[in-house]
């Protein structure tokens, strides 16, 4: 019985899509809203990042930057909130939609102009790793107790994949379902 481990499982990081960390949201949202771009995963099927990774000037990932975080970035005063209890509180306050109505191009004008802010400003560092042989269920652990759908693998101390929870759920479901005995 083989068991599947972090290094079984991640995107080599040179195969993943990433931005540097002095890049505007704006460049990171052409990036993630690009016609298309797969990459593939380690089971062989196309997987759609969702998550930019952030790279500095030595190679080394210093953070991601997800839609959720872009979104926070642009958005007015309320939505820029400190972290409460590790979760971002996106629109906190509950807005009159008519006054929306009044204000969309400057909404639209404020918008633009916080597009301009570089992607370290809003990313989300990395705090959490696992190494290569790592096994899935310690995956699962760093996932779910992290709340993260992208988990850095580190070999020698340099990360040098990502594993998804796309992928992760893709090898439990194949136990589950398909009653194979493979983690």
């Amino acid at each position: 019985m083989e068991e599947t481990r972090a290094a079984d499982l991640m995107i080599p990081i040179e195969e993943y899509p990433w931005v540097a960390p002095d890049v505007p949201l704006r460049d990171a949202m052409m990036r993630l809203d690009a016609p298309r771009f797969d990459i593939v995963a380690s089971s062989g099927r196309l997987s759609v990042p969702w998550v930019l990774l952030v790279i500095d000037e030595n190679e080394s990932m210093v953070g991601m930057l997800r839609r959720t975080d872009i979104l926070r970035g642009l958005g007015p005063w309320h939505a820029r909130r400190a972290k409460q209890k590790g979760r971002q509180r996106l629109f906190p306050i509950q807005m009159d939609p008519h006054m929306m109505d009044l204000s969309r191009p400057a909404l639209a004008k404020g918008f633009r102009e916080r597009a301009k802010r570089p992607v370290s400003e809003v990313m989300t560092p990395v705090q959490v790793t696992v190494p290569q042989d790592a096994h899935i269920d310690k995956l699962i652990e760093t996932m779910v107790v992290h709340d993260l759908s992208l988990v850095p693998v580190l070999a020698d101390g340099k990360v040098v994949g990502v594993v998804s929870a796309v992928d992760v759920f893709y090898e439990v479901s194949r136990v589950v379902l398909g009653g194979e005995d493979i983690l």
